[in-house]
């Protein structure tokens, strides 16, 4: 009995000895299974990820198409592992500067419309703006003042009688500190439209209530996101900013700035960029001046109209007039530096396929917009009601403006690379 237990014994110890080294053999190969697993997602969610780092912020493509390009390469960092849940969360995230972008425009068009209504040449409204653009600017770091001038403009009575009315035209001016002496201007009139006669008045044109939310705050606010986005950057040209009163009378600060202006500054003004209207329009228009070189207008004008197209916007050139070729535009403060052989670029919110095909008819006459236009009108050019009829059009007009604007201004003003900044200030 005892030889048959250690017989049974013996089998059993044999047995376990077998499963023992099954289980041993066989370990290694389940273990080289899962970590192949997990390397194999870690790589499908670093593949996931890539895209949604190296994807360039909205108002970053154009410039990274140029040589003179500001965005830093770095952001490009190349994939590392992380959790499923994180992946998931880098590769839904949206750049920071395309999620913003806009939004200061906007907030600060509805801040000028609702402050300061009845923005006339001359008057109190006007002269509180000035001021407050004036500290907008000071507060982003530029070289600011305001420029007050004398001026007057004909009014004319119900009887026909015409009588001179004085005003204290003020504009505001801000620069980068000198860097070069060629510079590239950025304009936008902030005045309201000021009633040349009884019959405008009677006819509620202008006036102390007109909030000028289109006519101009919208310019006004698109000026001062791209001043806000572009004070850090260096550039090789200066940047100055102009926002002009007296538009309206005729481009009375427009032309006041251009006859302060030495030969010396003319010369060294590579372009003059106006922004006028760019809300109530059916899209936008980019314009050239009509004395401004073909080489300009490429580079400048079919420029924009490139980068738009990049990012999906609506935008056009005049399709040509009597007075106003193809891919030129007329009528606001541009005109002025235009006439004086300086190149511009106009950019205007309307439609010049509808009415006169003058581009003063910006959208199709409807109930909301009985004459198809809100210039000058108080009861439509006004925050409450351009909200009402055009949703999200304030948001939509600023995004798309500086979405074109901002990487055209970058390369037009060759706008150094991040690392290059960074060199140049360890060099000194």
């Amino acid at each position: 009995m005892f030889s048959r237990f250690c017989l049974r014994a013996a089998l059993l110890v044999a047995i376990l000895g077998c499963v023992t080294s099954i289980s041993a053999n066989t370990k290694p190969v389940k273990e080289a299974k899962l970590g192949q697993f997990a390397a194999e997602h870690s790589l499908i969610a670093n593949k996931a990820n890539a895209p949604a780092i190296a994807e360039p912020a909205p108002g970053q493509f154009a410039a990274e198409q140029m040589l003179l390009s500001t965005v830093s390469h770095a952001a490009k960092a190349a994939p590392t592992t992380q959790s499923p849940q994180k992946a998931k969360e880098t590769k839904n995230a949206k750049p920071a500067e395309g999620a913003s972008l806009g939004r200061f425009a906007a907030k600060q068009i509805r801040h000028i419309a609702t402050h300061f209504p009845g923005r006339m040449a001359g008057s109190q409204a006007e002269l509180l703006a000035a001021d407050y653009l004036q500290q907008q600017f000071a507060s982003m770091g530029y070289l600011s003042n305001t420029r007050s001038f004398d001026a007057q403009y004909l009014y004319t009575k119900n009887d026909t009688s015409e009588d001179w009315n004085k005003v204290t035209v003020t504009s505001v001016i801000a620069a980068q500190k000198g860097k070069q002496g060629k510079q590239i201007i950025i304009m936008a009139h902030f005045d309201t439209y000021t009633p040349l006669g009884d019959h405008e008045v009677h006819n509620n044109l202008g006036g102390p209530t007109l909030q000028g939310v289109d006519d101009n705050a919208s310019g006004v606010g698109v000026m001062l996101e791209l001043a806000q986005q572009m004070k850090d950057i260096s550039t090789a040209y200066r940047l100055r900013f102009l926002a002009t009163s007296g538009e309206e009378l005729k481009s009375l600060g427009a032309k006041n700035y251009l006859r302060r202006m030495t030969q010396e500054e003319r010369d060294n003004t590579l372009l003059v960029i106006n922004l006028d209207n760019l809300i109530a329009g059916d899209q936008l228009y980019f314009h050239s001046g009509r004395n401004t070189a073909p080489e300009v207008a490429k580079i400048t004008r079919d420029r924009a109209l490139e980068i738009a197209q990049r990012y999906g916007i609506t935008a056009a050139i005049n399709p040509g007039s009597k007075k106003y070729p193809k891919g030129t535009g007329c009528c606001s403060d541009h005109t002025v530096f235009d006439d004086a052989k300086i190149p511009v670029l106009a950019v205007e919110a309307t439609n010049w396929s509808l009415g006169d095909k003058d581009g003063y008819q910006q959208t199709a006459v409807s109930p909301q917009f009985p004459q198809g236009v809100t210039w000058h009108r108080p009861q439509y050019d006004n925050l409450q009601y351009l909200e009402s009829n055009l949703p999200g059009r304030i948001e939509q007009r600023s995004r798309d403006s500086l979405q074109i604007l901002l990487p055209l201004i970058k390369e037009l003003a060759q706008a150094r690379h991040a690392s290059e900044q960074g060199k140049t200030k360890k060099k000194k």
